[in-house]
């Protein structure tokens, strides 16, 4: 069973992210550094990338760590925030820019 927490009373933290697929805040959940991305549209594209997420990792693929959270009655998916590990990734005009 997927389980969806309530994601209402979460601690948000002062963190931006770029990309323009959609709007994201960063929170705390669970003592770890995650962020909330919410759909563009409609639900759908939270649970597409909860279970395209899932479908790798069960096919032993390294992919971000997914949930599905409710926040202001919007289903979201919240992602762990890779950049407080040691790897991170870059935007394509970012490592273009520095070049």
């Amino acid at each position: 069973m997927i389980k969806i927490y309530n994601l209402n009373n979460y601690i948000k933290r002062e963190m931006a992210y770029g990309g323009h697929d959609c709007s994201k805040k960063a929170i705390i959940f669970n003592n770890e550094n995650w962020f909330i991305k919410y759909p563009r549209i409609n639900h759908q594209s939270s649970v597409e990338e909860y279970i395209g997420s899932m479908i790798y990792q069960k096919m032993g693929l390294l992919t971000q760590k997914v949930k599905l959270g409710i926040i202001n009655n919007i289903l979201v998916v919240i992602c762990k925030d890779f950049l407080f590990t040691q790897f991170y990734l870059q935007t394509q005009s970012f490592i273009t820019s520095i070049q």
